[in-house]
């Protein structure tokens, strides 16, 4: 362990010069920890232009009209139309005159910048395979003296206008308030040939910060969620209805036992499929993927299972089409317990395939076949044909190891036939038992790699993941993910092919503690290009929220990082289980001088902010703002586990404060744990 402490100081004590050689680029240097390095030409990010002699803006005057499909109000296509207006005029000082496409023709001499499925576009003669896109790349093109940006889906076109700004004009966004671009006098007009099409072709985040938000700044805040491109998961997972009579229903991970074999409707007249630890209630069923050992009753098990998902695809029994139109996927989940069956049946099976999820994907592999074999009658027209229609199943708490062994030379392959995934069914990766605060290629720590390979030995439709980067147990305290998302570690999942990522994350309303902000940044940037670097994104962060401030602020992160991993090695905390589970909330593990320590040096940064107040008032505000989130947690901490012991003058200064922020960031919702109740706002006026 000694060890693994010394790499990771090593590793923050580099990025502290890293910083202070900001001038200077090629001082940053790449983890070398997995040799993954990426593609010499990476075929998703293709950014290739040359000039002409023409130009779209030249003192401040334009010839050039953007041009669009007609939208729906509030729409992606809508948010695209802003977006483009918004952030030409903030780069070049002219607002584009705009029109709706109706009636327009592409012509060699028309001067058009074209967004989404035009009608320009229509009769350009560009051959595009759109599909190949996917639901959010783009492709950007030139024909003649028009401009082109394109996607599949309306989400593909307006990251298309972000990818725009990002090549032509260095914007970036950090976070709801703070965004970067250049401002240019003129800007001319280039041939360009640009495909962007993110390594994990859908990324969301579980956090309300990436959702749409009332605003300080209204217009930015609302459309956050869109720059940051991780709320892009389309309603990928077609719901299934708990019962015939269309009611409840989920598309969430637990499909399985609660919405495709409801407990409640089957419990009595079929209690061998369920697990014999499903504690009397369908909160906590589990599904008996072996039948208790009972043939006939796995057979009409599995025909059930068919039954209802045929059902459900009828275009009679779908849940909001429209909402759900790019939705190929249904669930074959487990519940989120431990509930698993422990009848001799499934006991047998553990032993055959060494692993609780053989009996499982033998279900599921079953079930995937006969959808397959329906699916295959159906002509495609039929409203019942979903093209491409996957199954996923889980590699989440029992089923997370996969039936499979290495062989002699350490390659993965399937421990039996039958447990090889059928073609329409895909996995999804949430390996919560591992240690997310450290280097997954540690070599006592390197369970999820390996989980990983041995799943893609089997197969199927493909691998996703579902990821984690708080602490359930103390959500105001650091938790220092950094450790395991490294570039290597990013270019290792990007490597598999992965279908999505969802990250469960910290966050509700439009703030951000504990670092977080700068974790969605670099997992903004890293799942949608693998090929970039984690450290020189950290630096980039730094200098676009806090400016001249950026080294002390970056002294504040490594401070934190250091004294974390001491504390988690000291304590025993950073073993290879599930470490985001852990309660920290102990006054041995954070002395009331640590926490004081910490709160001087945000207030030495609040400082030195102080230069900007009446010289750039709008950056002033956006780093103090960031600052003082950052502070919340060692308020938090101080208050919860000192406020007792401080003289009055102190616990007033410190109540008024936490008060302030809790209002100011609106922190009120946040529960200080995550599996409790107990909410911020509520805590804090106890004070």
């Amino acid at each position: 362990m000694k060890n693994i402490f010394s790499k990771l100081l090593c590793v923050i004590l580099a990025s502290m010069l890293v910083l202070s050689c900001t001038s200077c680029t090629s001082c940053i240097k790449p983890d070398d920890n997995g040799g993954n390095e990426p593609p010499a030409v990476n075929p998703n990010h293709i950014y290739e232009s040359t000039d002409t002699d023409k130009y779209v803006v030249k003192d401040g005057f334009t010839e050039y009209t953007l041009v669009y499909p007609s939208v729906r109000a509030g729409s992606e296509g809508s948010v695209m139309i802003d977006e483009f207006n918004y952030f030409f005029e903030k780069a070049t000082g002219v607002a584009l005159p705009k029109s709706v496409d109706t009636g327009l023709t592409h012509t060699a001499e028309g001067k058009y910048i074209s967004l989404g499925d035009t009608t320009l576009l229509a009769t350009s003669g560009i051959d595009i395979d759109k599909h190949k896109l996917g639901l959010d790349g783009t492709y950007i093109t030139t024909k003649d003296n028009t401009i082109y940006i394109i996607g599949y889906t309306e989400r593909g076109a307006l990251n298309g206008v972000y990818t725009f700004m990002e090549y032509n004009f260095n914007y970036d966004c950090f976070t709801n308030e703070a965004y970067t671009i250049d401002q240019v006098k003129e800007f001319k007009l280039k041939n360009y040939n640009i495909t962007d099409i993110p390594d994990f072709s859908e990324r969301t985040i579980h956090s309300y910060y990436t959702k749409d938000q009332v605003a300080i700044d209204g217009y930015d805040n609302a459309n956050f969620r869109y720059r940051m491109r991780l709320g892009s998961d389309h309603h990928r997972y077609i719901p299934i209805y708990n019962n015939y009579n269309k009611t409840g229903g989920t598309a969430s991970g637990e499909n399985g036992p609660i919405s495709i074999l409801n407990y409640a409707t089957w419990k009595e007249s079929h209690p061998k499929w369920f697990s014999s630890r499903s504690g009397g209630t369908a909160r906590y069923a589990q599904v008996c993927y072996t039948a208790h050992g009972d043939a006939e009753e796995f057979e009409a098990m599995v025909q059930e299972s068919v039954n209802k998902l045929k059902w459900q695809l009828a275009p009679e029994n779908r849940m909001n089409s429209k909402i759900f139109q790019y939705a190929k996927t249904m669930i074959l989940g487990i519940a989120d317990n431990h509930n698993s069956c422990t009848c001799l049946a499934c006991m047998d099976a553990l032993d055959k395939y060494g692993s609780e999820s053989g009996a499982y994907v033998v279900y599921a592999n079953e079930v995937a076949k006969r959808m397959g074999e329906w699916q295959k009658s159906l002509d495609e027209n039929d409203p019942c044909y979903v093209e491409d229609l996957t199954f996923q199943i889980s590699a989440y708490i029992f089923t997370t190891k996969a039936p499979a062994i290495q062989d002699e030379n350490g390659k993965w392959k399937p421990v039996a036939e039958e447990v090889k995934l059928e073609d329409n069914v895909a996995v999804e990766v949430a390996y919560i038992d591992t240690s997310f605060q450290r280097n997954p290629y540690e070599e006592d720590n390197g369970a999820f790699l390996d989980q990983v390979n041995a799943w893609q030995s089997l197969g199927g439709a493909g691998i996703s993941y579902f990821m984690y980067t708080m602490n359930y147990l103390s959500l105001f305290y650091y938790y220092d993910t950094f450790n395991f998302y490294t570039t290597d570690m990013y270019r290792f999942m990007a490597a598999t092919k992965p279908t999505h990522v969802i990250m469960d994350a910290f966050g509700s309303g439009t703030s951000l503690v504990t670092w977080n902000a700068l974790k969605y940044y670099v997992d903004r940037h890293m799942y949608w290009n693998s090929s970039l670097d984690v450290e020189e994104l950290i630096q980039k962060y730094m200098k676009g929220v806090y400016k001249d401030v950026a080294p002390q602020m970056m002294n504040v992160l490594n401070e934190i990082r250091v004294y974390s991993l001491a504390m988690l090695e000291r304590y025993g905390l950073n073993g290879t289980g599930s470490t985001c589970q852990k309660e920290h909330e102990k006054k041995e593990y954070y002395p009331l001088a640590y926490a004081e320590k910490m709160l001087a040096m945000h207030d030495e940064a609040l400082r030195q902010a102080e230069r900007y107040k009446d010289a750039d008032p709008k950056a002033y505000s956006v780093m103090t703002r960031q600052i003082e989130l950052e502070a919340v947690s060692f308020l938090v901490c101080k208050a919860r586990l000192y406020y007792s012991e401080l003289c009055e003058e102190d616990r007033i200064e410190l109540r008024d404060r936490l008060r302030y922020d809790t209002e100011l960031f609106s922190l009120q919702q946040y529960k200080l744990d995550g599996f409790g109740n107990e909410l911020l706002g509520t805590w804090v006026n106890t004070l």
